[in-house]
């Protein structure tokens, strides 16, 4: 399922996964947006299943995931749902 916030970002989420192309909340909660941190990351990527609360930022730790979901997202978007 591909999702638009109202602060203008797309995320995925597929299984356990979700995948959020910006940082902050994107509109939804405070803060909505943040700028990227020296060396930190500069989108979101959550095991839901372990992390309900999405406390734990998987960007660095699951590149894999990150480049799966982020492809797939821009796939549904650029072509919509079949």
């Amino acid at each position: 399922m591909v999702h638009y916030s109202p602060g203008g970002y797309f995320g995925i989420r597929m299984g356990d996964w979700k995948y959020i192309d910006g940082l902050g909340s994107g509109g939804f909660s405070h803060p909505s947006k943040l700028s990227p941190k020296r060396n930190g990351p500069v989108r979101q990527l959550y095991n839901l299943k372990e992390y309900t609360l999405e406390s734990a930022n998987l960007f660095f730790q699951q590149t894999e995931k990150v480049t799966e979901l982020k492809a797939l997202m821009e796939e549904v978007i650029e072509k919509g749902h079949r």
